[in-house]
C-alpha cells in the first residue's frame, strides 16, 4: 500500500478495527488479533477502503455524515468497504476469506432488496476506492458524485 500517498494515520493496537473521518485515522487491532495473515490484511484494506470517503480523497459524501447503523446510507459504505478489500487483496494474491466476505455482503444487501442497482453503485465506487489506495486512480474531468440514498429514496 505504499503508493496510498496521503494514507490516513494508522493506530495499531486497539481493541477493534475502524476508520473515523474526523480524524482520519484508521484503528487496528495487533495482528495476532487476527486467525491469519490474510484475515488482518483483509481487515486493513476494509478500513483504508473507508477512509476514501474523506472529502479530500474521493469525497462520498453519502457516507461522510453520521449514519445510523443498519441505515441505507452505512449500508452502502460498508458494500463499498468490503468489495474493495476484495479487489485489494485480488491485487496481492490472496482471496481475502471470500467466504467471510461475501456473507458479509449478503447481510448489507439485504436492505438493498429492491434496488437492483445498489450492488453495481457499490462495485463502482470499490473500485476507485481501490484505485486511489493502489495509487492509479485519475479523476474524470467531470465527476459525479452519488447523491445521498435518502435523497433518492424520497
Amino acid at each position: 500500500m505504499e503508493n496510498y500517498e496521503d494514507c490516513p494515520r494508522i493506530l495499531y493496537g486497539s481493541d477493534r478495527a475502524s476508520y473515523c473521518v474526523s480524524l482520519d485515522m484508521v484503528h487496528m487491532p495487533l495482528d495476532i488479533a487476527f486467525r491469519s495473515g490474510e484475515a488482518y490484511l483483509s481487515t486493513l484494506a476494509h478500513e483504508l477502503a473507508h477512509s476514501t470517503m474523506h472529502p479530500k480523497r474521493l469525497d462520498r459524501k453519502v457516507a461522510q455524515e453520521p449514519a445510523k447503523f443498519g441505515s441505507a446510507s452505512y449500508s452502502f459504505e460498508e458494500l463499498v468497504a468490503e468489495i474493495s478489500a476484495s479487489f485489494t487483496c485480488a491485487e496481492f494474491g490472496f482471496d481475502a476469506e471470500i467466504e467471510q466476505s461475501a456473507a458479509y455482503v449478503e447481510s448489507w444487501l439485504r436492505i438493498f432488496r429492491n434496488d437492483k442497482q445498489m450492488l453495481l453503485r457499490a462495485s463502482i465506487h470499490a473500485q476507485k476506492a481501490t484505485d486511489w489506495m493502489l495509487g492509479r486512480y485519475k479523476q474524470p474531468a467531470a465527476e459525479q458524485r452519488l447523491e445521498p440514498l435518502e435523497a433518492r429514496a424520497a
